[in-house]
């Protein structure tokens, strides 16, 4: 007993600590980074000043309403209980890579294939690797989306009526297996592949032990896509790479918006899947499910229970609402 909640006071220290922990998205470069992009859109946009700008987007309203509040809470408790439950029983990318390594030994040989490694393999390597994450974490998403039960899960967070950066950790344990389990599995089939051809010497691309490419996309504002600020890449670049307008557009409550723009990094999945939505302009967004409900979620318990309680009414076949909801 001891011991688990020495366990769950350094999870809570850790997640405190966010900003200073290179791994984490909330490292406090990468918040500046949005900050300063936050700025420039702004400016570009035709803003007055950075002070106005400031006093805007950081508006209590905003940052004191019962959502982002719950948020808050959720983001401390959720990196406690996912951590200890269910952290230690996920499927990793060590248990996908070693398998499909050996299953590769099995039917062609003993490897490694390639024993000079330079640093084209390294770059190629961390762009697979990549791509399998980018496309896995697409797929869980367009599952959470998809799937009647598991869209009740996920409306955990679309259910947030205003957008601050930890709204993105606003997500049920379930969702995040859901998540955790097709990003890993993708990046462990590119792993053990990569293991068989090359052995251990290949390694991917780190800064501060993560991909590089990632640590370039959290630098670069992705804590803009859950915020305030509309930030858009325009028609073109928009058609390749998910903006932080784009991701906001998808928890809008415009039926349009429904279900679009699922893509973490990449558009391409979207483009290729039928489910991208490009803005010719900025585009006013009201947040939330869309069927009046989101109040039901504002509390931390709320957030965890409301939507066992809805799975559970979905299984006995009493799921019928008096107003209507967004179709998963």
């Amino acid at each position: 007993m001891t011991e688990s909640l020495a366990s769950a006071l350094r999870i809570l220290l850790d997640a405190l600590g966010a900003p200073l922990n290179t791994a984490s998205e909330y490292y406090w470069p990468h918040l500046f980074g949005a900050l300063v992009l936050g700025i420039a859109a702004y400016a570009w946009a035709g803003g007055r000043s950075p002070r106005e700008f400031l006093r805007r987007t950081f508006a209590a309203r905003i940052w004191w309403h019962a959502s982002a509040r719950a948020d808050y809470g959720f983001y401390l408790v959720n990196a406690v209980l996912y951590l200890l439950l269910v952290g230690p029983w996920l499927l990793t990318v060590a248990g996908v890579a070693f398998p499909v390594r050996d299953g590769l030994k099995a039917l062609f040989g003993p490897g490694p294939w390639f024993l000079e490694l330079g640093w084209g393999l390294a770059l190629a390597y961390t762009l697979v690797h990549f791509l399998a994450r980018d496309f896995g974490r697409w797929f869980g998403h367009w599952l959470q989306h998809r799937v009647p039960l598991l869209w009740e899960f996920h409306k955990t967070h679309h259910s947030a009526e205003v957008l601050v950066p930890l709204t993105n950790a606003r997500a049920h344990p379930v969702d995040l297996i859901v998540m955790a389990v097709c990003g890993n599995a993708c990046v462990g089939l590119v792993a053990g592949a990569a293991l068989y051809l090359f052995g251990a010497r290949l390694d991917i691309w780190h800064v501060y032990g993560i991909n590089a490419i990632i640590f370039a996309f959290d630098l670069l504002g992705s804590n803009l896509r859950h915020a305030p600020v509309w930030l858009s890449y325009g028609p073109v670049l928009e058609k390749w790479l998910i903006s932080p307008a784009q991701h906001q557009l998808h928890h809008s409550v415009d039926p349009k918006h429904w279900h679009k723009n699922m893509g973490f990094v990449l558009a391409v999945w979207d483009r290729l899947f039928g489910t991208l939505y490009v803005p010719k302009g900025h585009e006013a967004v009201t947040y939330g499910l869309g069927d009046g409900s989101e109040p039901e979620y504002h509390g931390v318990a709320r957030l965890y229970w409301v939507p066992v309680r809805r799975t559970w009414a979905r299984l006995i076949g009493a799921a019928a609402s008096a107003t209507p909801e967004r179709p998963a």
